[in-house]
């Protein structure tokens, strides 16, 4: 870890050309900034959804969280796109794109202090107020989840972004895997406690990433002299591309939930002394702890041949555990899909920045968020979500599926080297795809 803390100051007006080999390193300082606020996020997440029935119980709405968790879910779709794109603006007016982070940081931890105060109060009025803090609490931490992100394309230079993303993945899949715990462990704590211990780590984290000078850039990215009027840039945007990996989204979401619900039946049919808890568990640590040689490896051979193949071979192994499998090889079965996984999740995201090329992050980081929760709405709120947990029709869907996810992602790579196949393009400058 000290190998990577240890930077070469680079001016920040000095062109990327310029650079010699050595001084072509990630702001790794910068990086581990943002991990640490991607794992306050999902601690903050864990808190929230483990208080969200209890808060409506105290205020007399028993039941209320099942159609306010939906809404939120469905207000994810439009608003992580969105708030993606507004960033970009932002950011190519004022050269800035922290203060989405900073704003939505304090409004996200500022509604966690006063929940627990306003279900204290037993009265038709104050559920209302509950509910529509809630709901605002779930906007504005989707408000800044997409500008946190996109800052990473400014952290790192093309062939770092899979590496770099190795390092977010590992926070946000360690604190899911330790998720059950923390709720428990946070519900013995009471309300007042554990969601305003959840919204110091918020600020902290946002406080440590504002240390380290949140608006650095490696030179990848430069803000245009005169940024593009709104009309302008709505015409500018290549919304097909944006589309692509909102698709991207919603097949990882259908990905993820496919692999989970096939690998704790299996492991649980074959080894009966297993049980599913457990099993999601090492799975989702496991993920965390690939995360980062993942995310080397797409670096090293190329995200799209290495996501593209990933997704491929899930597609084999996948469908393969549908079948009945002696124990040794449903081992293997499984243990190549993890790998597998972990490659596909970690390219995903790094694939996105490298097909909205530009000053467009925001919206790179927001269409697949918002692709992500409209797959995940799709399961948990509409008949679809059966499809993927029958056994029968696993087999047929996981085909699909990761056959899909295999196809966007030579799209969008194919995107890319269209982009950078001119000319006058130094080849050291373009990832390998």
């Amino acid at each position: 870890m000290a190998g990577l803390l240890k930077q070469k100051r680079i001016p920040l007006n000095r062109p990327m050309e310029n650079l010699s080999h050595s001084d072509k390193s990630a702001l790794w300082t910068n990086v581990i900034a943002l991990a640490v606020l991607q794992g306050a996020i999902a601690f903050a997440w864990v808190a929230y959804r483990a208080y969200l029935p209890v808060l409506f119980e105290q205020v007399g709405l028993p039941g209320t969280e099942v159609p306010v968790s939906r809404g939120e879910d469905f207000l994810a779709i439009a608003l992580e796109p969105m708030m993606g794109f507004w960033s970009d603006r932002y950011r190519a007016t004022l050269g800035k794109r922290f203060s989405f982070v900073a704003v939505g940081v304090g409004i996200a931890a500022l509604i966690l202090l006063v929940l627990p105060a306003i279900a204290a109060g037993r009265s038709p009025i104050m559920g209302i107020i509950l509910t529509v803090l809630l709901i605002g609490w779930a906007i504005a931490m989707a408000a800044f989840r997409s500008p946190a992100i996109a800052l990473l394309r400014q952290y790192a230079l093309e062939t770092q972004l899979a590496q770099s993303m190795g390092l977010l993945l590992f926070a946000m899949a360690m604190v899911g895997a330790f998720a059950q715990p923390l709720q428990a462990f946070l519900l013995n704590l009471g309300a007042p406690t554990a969601l305003g211990g959840s919204s110091l780590v918020l600020v902290a984290s946002a406080g440590v990433l504002r240390l380290v000078k949140p608006e650095r850039k490696l030179g990848a990215i430069e803000i245009p002299e005169a940024p593009p009027s709104l009309g302008a840039s709505v015409k500018t945007t290549p919304w097909t591309t944006a589309a692509q990996v909102l698709m991207m989204g919603v097949a990882i979401a259908w990905g993820l939930r496919l692999i989970v619900g096939s690998l704790a039946p299996v492991l649980t049919d074959t080894f009966p002394n297993l049980t599913p808890g457990p099993v999601i568990f090492t799975f989702l640590f496991t993920a965390a702890c690939l995360a980062v040689p993942a995310g080397t490896l797409n670096s090293l051979w190329g995200l799209r041949k290495m996501v593209s193949g990933a997704a491929l071979l899930l597609m084999l192994t996948v469908t393969g555990l549908q079948t009945p499998l002696p124990p040794n090889a449903v081992i293997i079965f499984i243990v190549i899909s993890l790998l597998g996984w972990t490659v596909v999740f970690n390219g995903a995201i790094p694939l996105a920045f490298l097909a909205l090329t530009g000053d467009r992050g925001g919206l790179a980081v927001g269409s697949y968020f918002g692709g992500f929760a409209a797959g995940m709405a799709l399961i948990n709120w509409t008949p679809f979500g059966g499809i993927l947990e029958t056994t029968s029709s696993r087999a047929g869907t996981s085909g699909i599926v990761f056959a899909a996810i295999a196809f966007l992602a030579f799209q969008l790579g194919r995107s890319r080297r269209l982009k950078t196949s001119q000319p006058s393009q130094s080849k050291s400058q373009s990832i390998k795809a």
